[in-house]
């Protein structure tokens, strides 16, 4: 019988190939759910999606709405029309929920953690900088994810005020992260088993150490306006879309033959449209 390591323990291989072509239909599910409701902002996050369901224990708190709703139409919970219907909601309104449930949980010595996401365009919002360093100060399990696509970090019209405001934030929470108030971590939006422990270890610091940790999510297939042309924005997008590069890993690693993969797209492709 074949086991593998798993972190410090032992798995049937069985379970483990199991496990990771179930994450391999949940990321093709996000992407297909995207396409039909025209949601780009799924596009690109389904890796860090599932590393975040991993994670979850009852009694967390999840802001990111779009990634929980995906696993809740998977379990037939919630129709596609349902997420598809779905409005984001403000940086500043996040950055709040994220703050009183962090506190509540905090205060009521429970380990539970505060998830959040913002993608690097709205972290100019002094409302972030804000929460983030509360976080830090009053060591809140708090986590949030950083979507590194490419878009502008700042407006034009507030270029100079936002610059400068932006090197203050920086200069304290650089301090913070020296004190190891605040942690930060990168990884490649594209990498499954990076991403996967990652936060299955980062996310189990926060949770019992009670420390705030943002996690930098680089080489995000969705770029905006770094891309000067249409042709170089899709090569971009071929080169670092997660769902290939899984496609690719779980193919190179023996783990699933290409035959088996390609019949859970088409599966899917179907499913989604009929629902």
């Amino acid at each position: 019988m074949k086991y593998i390591k798993n972190q410090n323990s032992k798995i049937l291989y069985s379970d483990f190939r199991k496990q990771i072509v179930e994450d391999y239909k949940f990321a093709v599910y996000s992407r297909n759910i995207g396409i039909t409701c025209k949601k780009n902002i799924l596009k690109g996050k389904e890796l860090v999606n599932i590393a975040i369901a991993k994670t979850l224990r009852e009694g967390d708190n999840n802001f990111e709405s779009y990634g929980n709703l995906v696993s809740q139409i998977i379990n037939k919970s919630v129709s596609i029309t349902e997420l598809c219907n779905t409005k984001a909601i403000s940086t500043e309104t996040q950055m709040l929920q994220l703050l009183e449930f962090a506190k509540k949980t905090k205060n009521s010595n429970e380990k539970k953690v505060a998830y959040g996401s913002i993608r690097n365009i709205r972290t100019h919002d002094k409302s972030f900088w804000e929460t983030i360093s509360i976080a830090a100060d009053l060591q809140l399990p708090m986590a949030v994810s950083v979507w590194n696509d490419g878009s502008e970090l700042i407006e034009e019209k507030n270029q100079a005020d936002t610059k400068k405001y932006l090197l203050e934030s920086l200069q304290k929470l650089e301090q913070k992260i020296n004190e190891k108030k605040l942690l930060i971590f990168n990884v490649k939006g594209w990498d499954y088993s990076g991403i996967i422990k990652i936060y299955m270890n980062r996310i189990s610091l926060c949770r019992n150490s009670k420390v705030p940790v943002i996690f930098n999510i680089e080489e995000m297939m969705q770029l905006e306006k770094n891309s000067d042309t249409l042709k170089n924005k899709l090569e971009y997008e071929k080169e670092y879309d997660p769902i290939t590069k899984m496609y690719d890993w779980i193919i190179n690693n023996n783990i699933a033959s290409i035959e088996e993969l390609e019949e859970i797209k088409k599966r899917i492709e179907k499913e989604v449209v009929l629902n």
